[in-house]
């Protein structure tokens, strides 16, 4: 996140095609070097990144003016996912009907780990707006703590049963309030009370 209120995670893909675009990590940093939501955009747009990821970037103008918008970014240009709902979850797939055209997506096990991922995020944040819950830091931190269908779970472990190259966990989990300007990060793995203020 940066001082003026955007800021912006990544999920990486593994696909098939790349070019020699801008790296998806310097595609973050241009991302970070905006001071607006429409900035942010322009600068990763039109088939400027080398790879495909998904772009989750978020823009504060103060109390109650934000918006995340989720961007699934890639060597033939960025499609924004849409959800009426007001609220947006990814994972480690490609969802973008437009960039599948182009690019195929490589991961081997997006039903029995990514797409559950995503699915088992969408009930607990969805769970929580339909309820009318208060979403805050909070929420965020008990979610990226879950454990359900472990070890491919969100806080991610381990799997031993999958080849040694696909064997991903979970390291660090940070929460951001773009409002605020604040961040909490938890190094290692997610826990309620893991994390701190930086």
């Amino acid at each position: 996140m940066n001082s003026e209120g955007i800021g912006v995670c990544l999920n990486a893909f593994l696909t098939n095609k790349r070019s020699k675009e801008v790296p998806i990590h310097l595609g973050l940093r241009s991302v970070l070097n905006s001071s607006s939501l429409h900035e942010a955009i322009s600068k990763i747009n039109r088939g400027q990144m080398g790879s495909t990821a998904n772009f989750l970037i978020g823009a504060s103008e103060g109390e109650n003016a934000g918006l995340a918008m989720s961007v699934e970014v890639s060597p033939y240009g960025i499609d924004v996912l849409e959800n009426n709902e007001g609220t947006t979850v990814h994972t480690n797939h490609i969802c973008s009907s437009e960039l599948k055209n182009h690019v195929k997506d490589m991961n081997e096990f997006i039903f029995e780990d990514s797409m559950i991922r995503k699915r088992r995020a969408e009930q607990l944040v969805f769970g929580n707006t339909h309820e009318r819950k208060a979403i805050n830091e909070q929420s965020f931190k008990e979610w990226f703590s879950d454990k359900f269908n472990y070890p491919n779970s969100i806080n991610h472990y381990e799997n031993e049963n999958v080849p040694e190259h696909r064997r991903m966990e979970t390291v660090f989990s940070s929460v951001m309030n773009l409002t605020k300007k604040q961040m909490h990060v938890c190094v290692g793995k997610p826990s309620p009370d893991g994390y701190e203020i930086v």
